[in-house]
This record gives C-alpha cells, sequence and structure tokens, in this order.
C-alpha cells in the first residue's frame, strides 16, 4: 500500500506543477488578447478558454490526488 500511495502523491504532484505551468501560459495568452483587443485591430489569437478550463481540470485533480496520497501516507504511518 506504501508504494500506491507513493505513486498517487506524486501523480498529484506532477499534475498540480503541470496546470501552474499550463497557468502561466495562459496568462500570457489573456493579457495578449487584452493587447489586441486594446489595440483595435483584427488579428486571430486562440481562444484561451479551453487552456483555462485544462487548467483547472488538471489543478483539482492534481490536488485531489495528492491529497489522496498524503493521506494514505497518514494512515499507514498511524497503524
Amino acid at each position: 500500500m506504501t508504494l500506491l500511495s507513493r505513486i498517487v502523491g506524486i501523480l498529484g504532484v506532477v499534475l498540480v506543477i503541470a496546470a501552474l505551468v499550463l497557468l502561466f501560459s495562459n496568462v500570457i495568452a489573456i493579457n495578449q488578447l487584452y493587447a489586441v483587443a486594446s489595440a483595435l485591430r483584427n488579428s486571430t489569437t486562440p481562444n484561451p478558454a479551453t487552456g483555462v478550463m485544462l487548467t483547472v481540470g488538471l489543478a483539482a485533480i492534481g490536488g485531489l490526488l495528492a491529497g489522496a496520497g498524503g493521506a494514505l501516507v497518514a494512515r499507514r504511518r498511524g497503524h
């Protein structure tokens, strides 16, 4: 059970880090969209909504897995 808890915890931390990387890239995309909108010119920039939803999903799943891994380790040490 210790191996499973470590794998789940590590996977959760990796997903949270991936979500942070995507968050920063989405902030850059949103700033670019704002710059285009404020310049009042037409440009084809991608919609960051999909990236933001992906970031939220990864962060939620990563946080859940990291918490589950931590709880499994704590429960294992308690016995």
